[in-house]
This record gives structure tokens, sequence and C-alpha cells, in this order.
């Protein structure tokens, strides 16, 4: 694992307040507080980035022909199946 890198930052001050009231309470540091919310933010940021890329894709007219010639084929190979 590469070792941590320090960075200063500043906070408003009612949120350091719950920040400082949230860690004492739950017995954590800060710095766990931050990185667990900085990787929550990175997955609803993959997950945004995701749904855009399918929106864009499902106006795509290429890729909609694309899908549904895989869809009759993949029902042609549901037919023959149980044959």
């Amino acid at each position: 694992m590469k070792s941590p890198i320090t960075f200063t930052s500043t906070l408003s001050p009612s949120l350091m307040s719950w920040l400082d009231a949230y860690v004492e309470k739950e017995g954590i540091t800060k710095r766990s507080v931050i990185e667990s919310a900085l990787k929550l933010y990175r997955v609803q940021e993959k997950k945004r980035e995701l749904a855009q890329m399918f929106s864009q894709l499902n106006r795509d007219e290429e890729v909609i022909a694309l899908a549904e010639s895989g869809l009759d084929d993949y029902m042609d190979q549901l037919r023959n199946f149980g044959r």
C-alpha cells in the first residue's frame, strides 16, 4: 500500500462542529469519516457517469439496431433450446 498523503483543507464551522461531535460519539477518526465519504462520493459519481453514458447510448440508432439484432438471436436460441 502506498503511504498516505497529507493535505490541508477548510470546512465550514457548522460542518466541523458536526464532524467533531460525530467522531466523538462513534469513537472513530475524522480521517475515516472523510475517506468513507469520498469513497461513497466516488461510487455515486461513477453511477452518474454510467447513467449518462447509457442515456446517450439509448438514443444511438446504431446501438439500438445492434441490441435488437442480438435480442432476435437470443429469442431464436430460446425457441430452439428444448428441441
